[in-house]
């Protein structure tokens, strides 16, 4: 009986043994957080260059189905043909964003064939390919603001709308200024930016994949493309989130799409000029050391 009374004595912990163990498992969760931190922010920006390439290499499936890229925001492929606008309701809708053109190329045919009344903006159904989950709106692909579906990328208006100036769109609800990809981008398609990470929302305003009407929130930020040449902000608070620039999800860099199907991670040190020439289809300025 008293070996045991012994023995049970030994095995139990005291106060100050207990909290030992608690604090050694608590200074190993805080040296283990930060690497699980990294692992997921490492995953998310592998899955957002994911997304990217694959709509870059849509745009190609496309050009070579439709011998042309889509517009920014426009009929597509063709011209109006008097049905939409009130003048009929035709599905897939005859008129959209570069985003919903690209649908029937990134698996998402049926999608692209439900959307009815001849525009785009009739669709209220989040796209996974358009949601980065680096995004710190990423959730449900739902703008907050407008209850529509957003996209995290922003395609490149200077590719996609040729001729428009700094801050307006080519593109008109009667015509397509689209492009083949041979002649889209004289600069050359390593060289072109053709889609760029953004917030799916910012400062009040959803980037819409569905909208047409970028002016319907301040600084052209609505529709799913940039029309200027701002240099990024990276990984930015949502209180200052400038919706005149683009936003890179993560604090490393911000990943872009070129009109190859390439894709890289733009670093903070990029400078105007270098960002300027990689929107720019045919400045024929050379892209800079820091690109």
């Amino acid at each position: 009986m008293p070996l045991l009374r012994a023995i049970t004595r030994w095995r139990a912990f005291t106060l100050i043994e207990l909290l030992v163990v608690i604090a050694i498992i608590a200074i190993l969760i805080g040296l283990l957080l930060p690497a699980v931190q990294k692992v997921r922010e490492a995953a998310a920006r592998m899955q957002s260059s994911n997304n990217v390439k694959q709509m870059s290499l849509a745009l190609h499936s496309c050009n070579d189905s439709q011998n042309s890229l889509p517009p920014s925001f426009g009929y597509f492929p063709g011209t109006n043909d008097g049905t939409g606008n009130g003048g009929g309701s035709p599905q897939p809708a005859h008129r959209g964003s570069l985003h919903f053109h690209i649908l029937p190329y990134l698996e998402q045919t049926n999608l692209w064939k439900s959307v009815p009344s001849g525009d785009s903006w009739y669709s209220y159904t989040p796209v996974k390919n358009f949601i980065s989950p680096a995004d710190p709106n990423y959730g449900t692909g739902i703008g907050p603001n407008t209850g529509r579906p957003v996209a995290t990328y922003a395609s490149n208006q200077f590719v996609f709308s040729p001729g428009s100036g700094v801050g307006s769109l080519n593109d008109d609800w009667n015509q397509s200024s689209a492009r083949n990809i041979a002649n889209a981008m004289p600069d050359g398609t390593s060289n072109t930016i053709v889609f760029v990470e953004r917030y799916g929302s910012c400062a009040g305003c959803d980037g819409l994949w569905t909208e047409s009407n970028p002016g319907q929130c301040s600084n052209d930020f609505q529709g799913s493309f940039i029309r200027r040449v701002n240099l990024p902000q990276f990984s930015p608070s949502a209180a200052a989130c400038d919706t005149s620039r683009p936003q890179g999800h993560g604090a490393g860099g911000i990943i872009v799409g070129l009109g190859d199907g390439s894709v890289r991670l733009v670093g903070s040190g990029i400078t105007q000029a270098t960002w300027s020439a990689a929107l720019y289809p045919n400045d024929g300025t050379p892209l800079g050391s820091n690109w």
